[in-house]
């Protein structure tokens, strides 16, 4: 439902219950959501499926929690592969773009076979308990079995004895409570969005119908006159009353191995000015068997607002017993009812993480005291950025919007308030949480089907084609060209353009030096005596102490060895005199010449001071188009963001069944899930 229809409706609804109770239950939980907003994230995969060394290509979708609308306030998604033993094996980040988190992740050349974890985030949506979503993906031959026993969770042990009774019938759901009590009331809300309260007694048990239930998970709260949460029970209402049917038409019943084939999705059901949001994957279970895998409404609708982890909630879904059995122990997560009746709201923790940013502190060397007014300069010689900042009273400084891609290489340095360099640089680290292993309910849990046990028929299969290929060719690894546009050494660099003089790479390979000492040679003001490099100032021509030497960003000691710098390796160098060099504090006086090497690493032999530390925090992806090598394919097609209501791709190249599954969410909040079949022989 749209967000301004929600808004009308809670507002009605809070007249209405006050009208009727005369108390401000319906105005707590209003104001509760309107201070503190919480979001969800489901991430879409290509696949179930995976070998070692193999990319997951993915979307990640993020929503409202209450109205699953979909959200742009986050300008970046996170998302985490860990191992079978729980280990972090890869993370990353995707950049918003135009309100779409799309990238990919690659599973490590050396993972072994088993069911790794998919995390995904937001830092919004750190603010709840339970915040991540969860998905399983499987490498190699994962084939479990059923585990034996019980395994011991942290809601095993709450209390069974339930004061509400819940009864399903054809027509709606019967709540009755069994202790005769004054002053009772049920609230029934979904996803914190409350459509009924009203009294309720031993003698005068509530009946909720059908109609009026929502699409998800229903919290069933008894409260008494005090206004405590005497009793919470949860069902599950799967009505399709917030899911958008999606059609998806295929232009032949079969098609033979390799055959081009044509796809229509079509959404009749779209409401006036509504859009939709869809990401298409096709899958060929001929390469190797699917697993069943949950998905975005499996996951939105129950798992999502279920208190602890849930990896398989489609396998709940099926089975009402297990469902059953799992929602008696279990409550619902994002807010705490208890204080929100009673007028106590909580606020959120983690902002919307709207840039990347880099800050820290500054503090004395021996004492560990905080050091203000401190400056700490910033410079990335790769990505051409510069900048400076002072700390505040308690020696923190901060620098925002470092919005750039992964792998860029940060140097910051800090000097006192008289540009004395006795102090310490502390970067703040952002760690990743562990993967509790032990609060995932249904980890261990795989039922043997058919389509398992074939599983490691179908392996050896793929190894023997693999085997085959092997001795006829060579298989190279995945390799992602791009190129860089080459700018000359004074445009589009913020750090050579503050550089009193910059030889480009171009200009490098023009003159064709062949060691440092050679291509110093070429630079005006720039001498060379005794194998130090001196810099002429404007007042002087000699200089009795030698320039300083930046190598990636990283002053390097005074004899630090220019030749162990390869020529093929610089990418450019800078040479700022004396008036440009306040972003080296008083190191920099006599001048700095400074090298930027094609892949940042010579720095990293020289001397770190303790004010001075080199840094690569974990920056957004780039972007990469889908790909699918030729043989035994197992992913035939995916796209992240379609835009056209027909979808072309060639079929599987061996007989068998493509699997088409078309996810997504619409601009008022509706889940689209629709799967299908397609034969190729």
């Amino acid at each position: 439902m749209a967000r301004h229809l929600l808004t009308v409706l809670l507002l009605t609804f809070a007249l209405a219950v006050n009208a009727q109770t005369g108390n401000t239950i319906a105005d707590n939980i209003i104001r509760q959501l309107s201070i503190f907003r919480q979001e969800k994230t489901y991430v879409h995969t290509d696949a179930a499926d995976y070998d070692a060394g193999d990319r997951i290509w993915m979307k990640v979708y993020v929503v409202d929690a209450l109205s699953h609308e979909p959200q742009s306030e986050s300008l970046y998604a996170h998302v985490e592969l860990f191992a079978p033993d729980g280990s972090l094996a890869r993370r990353v980040k995707l950049m918003n773009d135009e309100g779409v988190f799309e990238g990919y992740i690659d599973i490590p050349q050396s993972a072994k076979d088993g069911k790794y974890i998919l995390r995904s985030y937001t830092e919004l949506s750190r603010n709840a308990d339970g915040f991540q979503d969860i998905k399983p993906v499987y490498v190699g031959n994962c084939n479990e079995a059923k585990r034996r026993g019980k395994k011991k969770h942290h809601d095993d042990d709450r209390d069974m004895a339930h004061k509400l009774k819940i009864e399903r019938t054809s027509q709606g759901v019967v709540v009755s409570v069994a202790e005769p009590a004054d002053s009772l009331l049920l609230l029934a809300h979904c996803r914190a969005y409350p459509f009924f309260i009203g009294r309720i007694a031993a003698d005068s048990p509530v009946v909720v119908s059908n109609d009026s239930l929502p699409q998800g998970m229903i919290s069933l709260l008894l409260i008494d006159s005090k206004m405590n949460v005497a009793d919470e029970r949860l069902i599950y209402s799967d009505n399709a009353a917030e899911q958008c049917p999606l059609e998806i038409a295929a232009d032949k019943a079969e098609y033979r191995p390799k055959e081009e084939m044509s796809l229509r999705l079509s959404i009749p059901g779209l409401h006036e000015n509504e859009k939709a949001d869809v990401s298409v994957s096709v899958v060929s279970t001929a390469a190797m068997p699917r697993h069943a895998v949950s998905n975005i409404t499996q996951h939105l609708f129950f798992s999502s607002d279920l208190a602890g982890s849930i990896l398989h909630p489609e396998r709940f879904l099926k089975d009402d017993v297990a469902r059953d059995s799992l929602l008696e122990r279990r409550k619902w997560q994002r807010y705490d009812f208890g204080r929100i009746l009673k007028g106590a709201m909580a606020s959120p923790v983690h902002d919307a993480e709207t840039s990347q940013t880099i800050e820290g502190k500054v503090r004395t060397y021996f004492r560990k005291k905080p050091v203000a007014d401190a400056k700490v300069s910033l410079i990335s010689p790769q990505e051409g950025i510069l900048a400076a900042t002072e700390t505040d009273s308690e020696g923190r400084f901060s620098f925002p919007f470092m919005d750039y891609p992964e792998g860029t290489k940060y140097v910051l340095r800090a000097v006192d308030s008289k540009d004395k360099e006795n102090v310490e640089l502390i970067i703040d680290e952002k760690n990743v949480e562990p993967l509790n292993i032990d609060m995932i309910s249904d980890y261990t849990y795989m039922p043997e089907t058919k389509e398992n046990s074939n599983r490691q028929q179908a392996g050896n299969s793929i190894k023997i084609v693999r085997e085959q290929i092997d001795n006829d060719a060579i298989m190279l690894n995945t390799v992602d060209v791009s190129g860089t546009r080459r700018n000359s050494a004074t445009k589009g660099n913020v750090y050579a353009q503050l550089a009193d003089f910059s030889f480009g790479l171009q200009k490098i390979e023009e003159i064709g030096a062949t060691c440092l000492h050679e291509l110093l040679r070429h630079i005006p003001g720039v001498y060379l005596r005794d194998n130090k490099c001196y810099v002429r100032a404007a007042s002087s021509i000699y200089g009795d102490t030698p320039a300083a030497i930046v190598v990636d960003g990283v002053i390097v000691e005074g004899d630090y060895d220019l030749d162990i710098i390869q020529m093929q390796d610089v990418a450019r160098v800078d040479v700022f005199k004396t008036g440009s060099t306040l972003i080296w504090g008083s190191a920099g006086g006599a001048g700095v010449i400074s090298i930027t090497t094609k892949i940042g690493t010579y720095g990293d032999v020289s001397t770190e001071y303790l004010n001075q530390k080199k840094i690569m925090p974990l920056g957004y992806q780039k972007h990469s188009d889908f790909y699918s090598l030729p043989g035994m394919r197992k992913t035939l097609y995916w796209n992240p963001r379609i835009v056209s209501d027909v979808v072309s791709l060639n079929a599987s190249d061996s007989e068998g069944t493509c699997l088409v599954v078309v996810e997504g969410v619409t601009t008022e909040g509706r889940l689209i899930h629709e799967e299908l079949e397609i034969i190729v022989r």
